[in-house]
C-alpha cells in the first residue's frame, strides 16, 4: 500500500492517475547537444507529406511562414511528435538578388518596424504554439548583433528559442547528415 506520512498524519494512497510523472533529464550544457531540423517545411505539400512519413520523429521541422494552411501543417507535425519551429525571414546578404518576400525583416528597419514584421510572421501561424524561430546564417541581421538585438529582445519576451543554421557548402548534405541521424535516432 502506498501510504506516506506528512506532518498532518498519514496521507491516502495516490491513485494511478495521480502518480508523479518522471522528470525529464535536465539539459547538460557542458556536453554537446545535437538537433536535426528540416527547414523551410510546408512549401510543397508532397514534400511535406514525404518528410512526415519518412523522417524519424526526432527530426524537428521549421516551417516556411509562406506555406498555405500553415497552422494545420504545424499542428499535424506536433501531433506526429515533432518539435515545431517557424522560419523568420531576414534580409539575405545578397539582397536584392535574393528576396525572401514581404515578411522579410530588413536591416534598415527601425525597432518598431522589425517588431511589426515579426508579429506579421507569427500571425501567419494562426496562434499555433511553436517552440521558437530559425533563420539562415547568411543574412545581414545575423552578422550584426546591433541590428539583431531588437529581434532577440522580442523573442526573449515571448520565451521563444532562436537558432540559425548554415547553408550547406556541398551538394552531398544527405550523406553528411545520415550518420548524425543514425547516432541520434539509432535508425
Amino acid at each position: 500500500e502506498n501510504v506516506s506520512q506528512s506532518r498532518y498524519g498519514p496521507m491516502p494512497p495516490k491513485q494511478a492517475s495521480q502518480q508523479a510523472k518522471p522528470l525529464l533529464k535536465a539539459m547538460d550544457y557542458k556536453k554537446a547537444n545535437l538537433s536535426i531540423v528540416v527547414t523551410e517545411v510546408g512549401g510543397r505539400k508532397d514534400n511535406y507529406l514525404l518528410a512526415m512519413a519518412d523522417l524519424p520523429r526526432e527530426v524537428s521541422f521549421a516551417f516556411n511562414p509562406y506555406s498555405d494552411d500553415l497552422a494545420s501543417k504545424m499542428a499535424s507535425a506536433q501531433k506526429n511528435g515533432r518539435e515545431v519551429l517557424l522560419n523568420l525571414m531576414f534580409e539575405p546578404s545578397n539582397f536584392p538578388i535574393s528576396d525572401t518576400g514581404p515578411l522579410t525583416i530588413q536591416s534598415y528597419l527601425d525597432e518598431s518596424q522589425k517588431a511589426m514584421k515579426i508579429q506579421e510572421t507569427f500571425s501567419k501561424a494562426g496562434g499555433f504554439p511553436f517552440k521558437g524561430v530559425l533563420s539562415n546564417s547568411d543574412e545581414i541581421l545575423t552578422h550584426n548583433f546591433e541590428n539583431l538585438t531588437p529581434v532577440l529582445k522580442i523573442l526573449k519576451n515571448k520565451e521563444y528559442f532562436f537558432g540559425y543554421y548554415r547553408k550547406p557548402v556541398n551538394a552531398n548534405l544527405e550523406n553528411d547528415v545520415k550518420p548524425l541521424a543514425h547516432i541520434v535516432t539509432g535508425k
